[in-house]
């Protein structure tokens, strides 16, 4: 029988998906079994390995016109995709505030 899961546990698992991490990734990190992570991730542990990498630059601060040039997509496919992943419910927060604190910065 696995151990039950906290709620800190199953939130940093969640955030550790939208970042961009696998569910092989985050169950070795746990040690936990994949099929117990992928069960508590839900939808989240299902996402593509694209969608993953676009989710990790976009966590890592890259804009969408950066991502699109690493993966060689438009930026505005890019914006799209996380745009769906938020309309899907996935709580994936917005920088926009970031960027105007930083013009507005001396």
């Amino acid at each position: 029988m696995t151990r039950p899961w906290c709620d800190e546990e199953r939130s940093w698992a969640l955030e550790c998906a939208l970042s961009g991490d696998s569910v092989e990734e985050i169950a070795e990190i746990a040690g936990r079994d994949p099929r117990d992570v992928a069960e508590i991730l839900g939808p989240a542990g299902r996402l593509t390995p694209r969608t993953r990498e676009i989710l990790s630059l976009y966590s890592a601060g890259c804009t969408f016109p950066e991502i699109g040039r690493e993966l060689d997509r438009s930026w505005r496919a890019m914006g799209a995709r996380v745009s769906d992943l938020r309309r899907a419910g996935f709580a994936i927060p917005h920088r926009c505030y970031a960027i105007v604190e930083g013009r507005a910065a001396p």
